[in-house]
This record gives C-alpha cells, sequence and structure tokens, in this order.
C-alpha cells in the first residue's frame, strides 16, 4: 500500500514513517523543510516538498496514494496550536 504521511518528519511522524516503511509499505512524506525531509528520505520515504496550505503544490503526489496519515498538524489558518 503507498501511504501519504504529513508531519513525518516530527518527532512523531518519524516513527509513523518508520512503521509504515517496516511493515512493508511505501510510504511518500509532505515536507517543508529540506533538512528534516533529508532524515525520512534516509529511511527510505519518497519525499514531496509542499505545504498543507498550499495544496496545489502537491496534489498531484496525492494521486497514487491509497490513504493519507495527518500526523500533528496545526492549524493552518492561525499557524498556532
Amino acid at each position: 500500500m503507498r501511504v501519504f504521511v504529513t508531519g513525518g518528519t516530527g518527532f512523531l511522524g518519524r516513527r509513523v514513517v518508520t512503521r509504515l516503511l517496516a511493515q512493508g509499505h511505501r510510504v511518500r512524506v509532505l515536507a517543508r523543510n529540506p533538512e528534516k525531509a533529508a532524515a525520512v528520505k534516509a529511511l527510505g520515504a519518497e519525499v514531496v516538498l509542499g505545504d498543507l496550505g498550499a495544496i496545489d503544490g502537491f496534489k498531484d503526489a496525492l494521486r497514487d496514494c491509497d490513504c493519507v496519515v495527518l500526523v500533528g498538524v496545526r492549524a493552518i489558518s492561525s499557524g498556532k496550536w
């Protein structure tokens, strides 16, 4: 199964990505920060640079995914938790 993960570069998200990869899933991570993205890429995940607030930037990356996992998403409109 191909899983699209948001928040996959954070503390909890990296653990989710690691577990999904260990279970044999193909994981695609949405990341805003290229440096943090490198860490999950090294685990074996595919990385798409973008932001939840700008869906046009990554909607093509969702096309062949079977499910989406949202990890630690903060309020987009206010930028606050």
